[in-house]
């Protein structure tokens, strides 16, 4: 008969300055790694509760949550500080074998307090969904006719958002202009996001958008290509928002589910200028080439620019190398490692868009990067919210 067992090792580390990467067993390194065995994506399940508690990582919590994403008996164990405080450490493994088929291989911090951990497993292949790509039938698409337009885009270029290359005039249909009412000291100024057309009646854009719970502060403009131009009249449409639903597990920390949907007030009216993209079916794999588009800025700290951008860029692998927060299951990364094709400031809530089979799917949203410039090795990727992620959340609202 199988008896439950369970074990514990402590671990403490003395005058660590910065974050703390730990591994058990102590002899396995990230680059460990074969044909037949891989790591597996990153998890955060734990948070301290303030800045004198310790952080948990329990496996058993990770798999009931990632059944199809965690093997059930790891090979070993990384634990990775998000944030840290300089000083003595104090860690902890602990595993149980509840039975023969399953291996609890958990991590918990105690000193310092305050400090959150992410980790992930070492497991033979086969036995997890990991980060690596797998070939899948895509699901099909909610129409046919989303994702299309009437005006034929530019042929895409590697070229940034920013001091890139404009966009034929409503070429992007789905394009959405977000302007927010908001008080700079005594007087009102905007804020200025992007977003994403879905449906007539609803769009997609970044939660860290959305600065206000008073829907009518924030009015969306459709068919707009230069945004100072007096001739746009017969394209553009503007609209109120009715109601606003930012994502009920937005983290203002690690930007994990950052995204939003709003309700206009009134209809768009899908025309020519005006027409939505598709939420995802099919998902872009690493290294397919995308597209992305804005108004955000045309040099880091710039001011946003007049006339829609658009620009060639490719989804990146193992964007844990540059951003360890990111989780990939939740979030997509792009860069264009030649030319440094990047989004910059004023292009939050944004898309990054797939084509497939002649449609357009809105598969990222915007959500942060860093310096505007993903050009080489060095330059960390930009990093978007996967949308295929949410979209069983956004059928909620809008069906």
């Amino acid at each position: 008969m199988f008896v439950s067992r369970v074990f514990i090792v402590s671990l403490l580390l003395y005058n660590v300055q910065g974050a703390i990467n730990v591994f058990y067993p102590s002899n396995v390194t990230e680059e460990n790694c074969s044909v037949n065995r891989g790591w597996t994506m990153w998890f955060n399940v734990g948070k301290p509760k303030d800045n004198t508690s310790g952080d948990s990582e329990d496996m058993s919590i990770i798999f009931t949550q990632n059944p199809k994403t965690l093997c059930r008996i790891p090979l070993a164990i990384q634990a990775q500080s998000v944030n840290y405080r300089t000083g003595g450490w104090s860690v902890q493994w602990s595993w149980k074998w509840p039975d023969t088929t399953l291996y609890l291989l958990s991590f918990y911090s105690f000193a310092p307090g305050g400090v959150d951990f992410q980790v992930r497993y070492y497991c033979p292949m086969g036995s997890f969904v990991g980060t690596t790509t797998t070939t899948t039938t895509p699901s099909p698409l909610d129409s046919s006719t989303c994702g299309k337009q009437l005006i034929t885009p530019r042929s895409s270029k590697s070229s940034r958002i920013f001091g890139g290359e404009n966009a034929i005039a409503n070429s992007w249909p789905w394009m959405i202009y977000y302007q927010e009412k908001k008080l700079c000291g005594s007087n009102v100024c905007s804020g200025i996001c992007g977003g994403t057309l879905i449906n007539a009646n609803y769009i997609i854009t970044a939660a860290h958008c959305i600065g206000t719970k008073n829907a009518t502060d924030i009015t969306l403009i459709a068919g707009m290509h230069n945004r100072v131009s007096t001739t746009e009249t017969a394209t553009r449409q503007f609209r109120t928002v009715q109601s606003i639903y930012v994502h009920p597990k937005y983290d203002t920390v690690t930007n994990i589910n950052d995204i939003a949907v709003l309700r206009v007030s009134v209809p768009f009216i899908l025309n020519t200028y005006v027409q939505p993209a598709c939420l995802p079916g099919g998902e872009p794999k690493p290294n397919d080439q995308v597209v992305i588009a804005g108004w955000g800025a045309q040099v880091f700290a710039g001011t946003v620019n007049d006339i829609l951008k658009q620009a060639s860029t490719k989804i990146v692998d193992k964007c844990d190398s540059w951003w360890p927060s990111v989780d990939s299951s939740k979030q997509i990364c792009v860069a264009n490692s030649i030319d440094g094709s990047s989004a910059c400031h004023g292009d939050s809530g944004g898309p990054i868009l797939a084509q497939y089979n002649g449609q357009y799917v809105v598969s990222g949203v915007t959500s942060y990067v860093k310096d505007c410039n993903t050009k080489g090795s060095t330059n960390s990727p930009n990093v978007y919210t996967r949308v295929s992620a949410y979209k069983a959340w956004i059928k909620t609202i809008i069906n």
